[in-house]
């Protein structure tokens, strides 16, 4: 059974994240913009509140450029500071969720209701400036074969996992543990189902701006190339990656090894 005062706190929270008319902080990322609240973002992450309580100058401009993740990146981890959760998927685009706001104000038509470094610059929706498909929200309309739709699903893995490992990597610069576990556990449950166009791209991300960090990752990283270590071997394009997957095969290769000596 639901816990419904609990479920009622994160759907008011939910609200606050959406609508920036009590907002006190501003944070800028990749040319926009998003209204915060201190008290939020800064109960949970020592290094959003060594900023706004430092002798920074986020102190007094109440801006932070946020450079460490992109859009899409930020986006979660703030979804996930005001609910405890986020979207690796298809989630509406917390920047059009703002825009769509009664107290978000266009900057062209309104400069002087809010002081200028609280402005909004109303954002376009993830993967906009693409005009391929968008596989996040893809959907059936009825006319789309079966095969097609199970590729798509697939893609949506390696989407997935990107974006979970990027959002792992976010969690732990701004030293949030909570975040850190959950993008841990998304990213176990989409490796489930492996695709392998993109795979080596998840790989290379997660040694090499992981070096230090994800071990759980890097683990279920070298358990599905052990599954699929047939197909990926004889994989022209996931082998021509070695230079950028060397840390790679260091950790899975043992698993191999391990693997057929059992047998």
């Amino acid at each position: 059974m639901t816990d419904q005062p609990a479920q009622s706190s994160i759907t008011g929270l939910e609200k606050l994240l959406v609508d920036p008319k009590y907002s006190d902080l501003v944070l800028k990322c990749e040319g926009q913009t998003f209204a915060v609240h201190r008290c939020i973002i800064c109960s949970k992450s020592p290094i959003f509140a060594a900023a706004c309580d430092g002798g920074f100058q986020e102190a007094n401009s109440k801006v932070i450029d946020v450079t460490i993740a992109d859009v899409p990146t930020l986006q979660r981890l703030l979804t996930f500071l005001y609910t405890c959760d986020y979207d690796d998927g298809s989630g509406s685009s917390l920047a059009i969720e703002q825009a769509k706001s009664e107290s978000v104000v266009d900057p062209e038509k309104d400069k002087s209701r809010m002081p200028a470094n609280e402005r909004w610059v109303l954002s376009p929706p993830l993967d906009s400036s693409s005009d391929s498909t968008q596989p996040w929200s893809c959907g059936s309309d009825g006319g789309t074969d079966h095969a097609h739709e199970e590729t798509l699903d697939k893609m949506n893995m390696n989407q997935a996992l990107m974006a979970n490992a990027q959002v792992y990597v976010a969690a732990d610069y701004y030293q949030i543990p909570e975040l850190m576990r959950l993008a841990v556990d998304k990213f176990r449950k989409r490796s489930m189902k492996f695709y392998q166009p993109g795979f080596a791209d998840v790989v290379a991300f997660v040694f090499q701006c992981t070096p230090n960090l994800a071990p759980e990752m890097k683990n279920i990283l070298g358990s599905t190339f052990l599954k699929n270590a047939v197909s990926l071997v004889s994989d022209t394009t996931f082998m021509d990656t070695g230079d950028r997957l060397s840390g790679f095969f260091k950790r899975a290769l043992p698993l191999v090894v391990a693997a057929m000596s059992a047998h």
